[in-house]
């Protein structure tokens, strides 16, 4: 699979208008595995966020296959991406793409998916730690930077605990400790 770089068709679920999108934000995205640690687990927390991406992630087609939950539950697949150009930064943002990787607008076509219920989804977030225990353990904790060196299942024992433990999707993405997707 690749990024779809022609406007051959419309992708299911494409808007120009990020008002039109049917998620609830914030909304997680699980990705299938290629390979990078940013791809297994990421957060969408708003529409811009959502239509933008950085060339890893679009060279890779790291998006494509990935399964979209938002705060109600509802779950989409994302089955095309289609870039649209490069972000053109303004104000401070002109600084800052000069110093890393641009960024790029896209268009994302998704199908629905069915729904979960929040403890599925926190099922689902433990596995994912649980498939990839090396993507969320802390090194420095690990080897004792900033206190005595802790115990890495401990560590990922407590932030399992702390996805059992929450009661909205900001505090399981907080308690996770589940990264914004670039």
């Amino acid at each position: 699979m690749g990024v779809e770089r022609e406007a051959d068709r419309q992708p299911v679920g494409a808007s120009p208008d990020p008002t039109e999108l049917p998620f609830k934000w914030p909304v997680l995205g699980f990705g299938r595995e290629v390979g990078i640690w940013s791809d297994f687990l990421v957060c969408f927390r708003n529409a811009d966020q959502f239509r933008t991406c950085g060339p890893s992630s679009l060279r890779g087609g790291h998006r494509i296959g990935m399964v979209l939950f938002d705060a109600t539950g509802r779950s989409w697949t994302i089955a095309t991406v289609r870039m649209l150009g490069k972000r053109r930064p303004s104000g401070w943002r002109i600084l800052v793409s000069l110093l890393f990787e641009p960024t790029f607008d896209i268009e994302v076509g998704f199908t629905e998916s069915p729904p979960a219920t929040f403890d599925e989804l926190k099922s689902r977030t433990i596995e994912t730690i649980d498939a990839y225990p090396y993507m969320w353990r802390d090194d420095e904790a690990l080897a004792g930077e900033s206190g005595p060196p802790r115990d890495e299942q401990e560590m990922l024992d407590e932030l399992k605990d702390r996805v059992r433990q929450a009661r909205t999707m900001d505090e399981l993405i907080k308690g996770a400790e589940i990264i914004d997707a670039e």
